[in-house]
């Protein structure tokens, strides 16, 4: 017998400016989040520490931790989450 759990996974794949990032508020999530940047240079804060990102980082934020991104450029940025 097989003891395998098989698990779906919801994403998106985005790709923009996001100006309105160096104005978001922190928020939060009842679950992880893992944070995939392709392309772009952003910052991303996670409770009182900044992070900065650039093309193929990876974030892994915990439930319930407070966090928001700002954008460094206004060039384009593509991310997976």
């Amino acid at each position: 017998m097989n003891n395998e759990q098989l698990y779906e996974i919801e994403f998106q794949k985005l790709t923009s400016t996001h100006s309105y990032t160096n104005n978001m508020n922190y928020h939060i999530h009842n679950f992880y989040e893992i944070y995939l940047l392709l392309d772009g240079d952003v910052n991303f804060y996670i409770k009182d520490s900044c992070y900065h990102m650039i093309s193929n980082s990876v974030a892994i934020i915990n439930g319930m931790e407070p966090h928001k991104l700002t954008n460094n450029k206004e060039s384009k940025f593509t991310r997976i989450y």
